[in-house]
């Protein structure tokens, strides 16, 4: 790799949670206010074509970026190889979607504007080449800096524009619109602050040398992506576009917390340890990044599992009832895949891809019989909500065993260090039900507000008083420069 400045893994990771907190925060509040201008039926109809743009994202590199942080040292040639075949292989996928899968996505859901909707992702996806490949190259750097500078532009100018269009009445193209923003924003910003004069090579023997790892690695992401998605396509189909856009954003606020705290995390995780050799440095690192983000997580979900029917109907409104339920059990299950999402980078910094493949091999079948049972045979949203999120809390730990390997991590160190967090979340969450049910039933802003600021000092009272470790590292980590 070239040689460049490389930040410290405290200064990137600031940074990277100035980008996470601050520019999700941004699209957090653009997509509420969009929320409230729109209706389930109009997010249903964005929601398949949505789907299919973000596989593509998925299998844009063919898992190859991941060889930049699985090398210390990544040389240019490898570098420009990767360049040059993720390129090429957006734009075939971009032609296939243009001409093969926009059609099939109007037939699958019985709306046919789904068909123009999915061109103008197409189109929208051939500009996306350096959201993944200079993307990588900026975090390789931990540049995260440059990452949240070009963030925080995208997110604001796309946000402001959707917003104004939704409010206009452009309906369902208002998210059209506003997403082709964020990527030609983007586009922008990656190309003017990279500014890669290395040039791109279609050397594919290069890429072909690291098979047994790329192969396995996207193999693996394409049957999870397709596990995680083809729950919103059945939905589509049996149960129609407003079922959709109810399950749709109820399934958002499941992976907000996961991009927004495991997110910060991982992006940062991944460069840093796969520099390190010492297993007992990963170890210690890994399990501190654990404790640090369920004292994030957990009581935020705890208090989104109480305060649901406030959050939906005075936030939302209540033309979201519906999303109540979901919120609930989407609430639990953020709380297990975010732990999982850190764990998952331990396969690829072990290298042991295979593993993480086998695995996925023999539970998502099981994901998609639940989805199968659940939407065409009882067409049920919340049954499909609450049997997802079974299976994916009894197939976690199993997953984290066998991820911890990978740096000789036992599972009861992993549960170690995010039992005390979880205990408090618990109490937090009993003591907001008790004082929401005997004290403030009414569902009002002030009441609200009030049940908010008590969990919260509720929860780090108790973090205070019983010296937590995670709490200690945190306020340790943010005295650092």
């Amino acid at each position: 790799m070239p040689n460049h400045v490389h930040a410290s893994p405290v200064v990137a990771f600031k940074w990277n949670v100035a980008d996470q907190f601050l520019s999700q925060a941004l699209g957090f509040a653009f997509n509420i206010i969009m929320v409230r201008l729109l209706s389930p039926t109009e997010f249903g109809l964005f929601a398949v074509p949505m789907v299919i743009f973000l596989l593509a994202r998925t299998l844009q590199d063919g898992a190859t970026t991941n060889l930049i942080f699985r090398k210390q040292n990544p040389s240019l040639h490898l570098m420009k190889s990767i360049y040059g075949f993720t390129t090429l292989l957006t734009i075939i996928i971009g032609i296939l979607l243009f001409f093969l899968i926009a059609p099939i996505s109007a037939w699958w859901t019985n709306q046919p504007e789904a068909n123009i909707i999915t061109k103008y992702l197409s189109i929208g996806f051939l500009f996306t080449i350096p959201m993944i490949f200079h993307e990588t190259v900026f975090k390789k750097r931990m540049d995260f800096k440059s990452l949240f500078v070009i963030s925080i532009i995208a997110t604001t100018l796309s946000g402001i524009l959707g917003i104004i269009l939704a409010y206009k009445g452009l309906g369902v193209w208002s998210l059209v619109i506003k997403q082709l923003a964020f990527i030609l924003c983007s586009f922008i910003g990656y190309t003017l602050k990279l500014k890669w004069q290395e040039g791109i090579s279609f050397e594919f023997e290069e890429l072909w040398k690291h098979k047994s790892f790329t192969l396995p690695l996207i193999a693996d992401q394409t049957f999870s992506f397709a596990v995680r998605n083809i729950d919103s396509l059945l939905v589509s189909r049996y149960l129609g576009g407003n079922a959709l856009g109810i399950y749709d954003r109820a399934y958002k606020f499941l992976t907000l917390p996961i991009q927004q705290v495991g997110g910060a995390f991982s992006r940062v995780m991944l460069p840093s340890m796969s520099n390190i050799q010492d297993k007992m440095k990963l170890q210690q690192m890994f399990l501190t990044i654990c404790g640090v983000v369920s004292l994030i997580l957990f009581p935020l979900m705890a208090g989104l599992f109480v305060l649901s029917e406030h959050f939906v109907l005075l936030i939302l409104t209540p033309k979201w009832r519906e999303l109540i339920p979901l919120l609930k059990v989407f609430a639990i299950l953020a709380c297990f895949q975010t732990i999982s999402t850190l764990v998952g980078n331990l396969f690829v910094i072990g290298g042991n891809t295979k593993e993480m493949f086998k695995f996925s091999l023999f539970t998502k079948p099981i994901y998609i019989l639940v989805f199968i049972i659940t939407t065409v045979y009882y067409r049920d949203l919340f049954l499909l909500a609450l049997f997802y999120a079974i299976s994916s809390i009894i197939f976690s730990f199993p997953l984290w065993h066998l991820a911890g390997k990978a740096i000789e991590l036992k599972l009861s160190s992993i549960l170690k260090a995010i039992l005390p967090q979880a205990m408090a979340a618990f109490i937090m969450a009993l003591i907001l039900y008790l004082v929401k049910t005997y004290a403030a039933s009414d569902i009002t802003f002030f009441n609200f507000f009030t049940l908010m600021i008590t969990g919260i000092l509720s929860f780090y009272l108790m973090m205070y008083i019983s010296k937590n470790k995670a709490f200690q590292e945190a306020k340790h980590f943010l005295k650092l420069d």
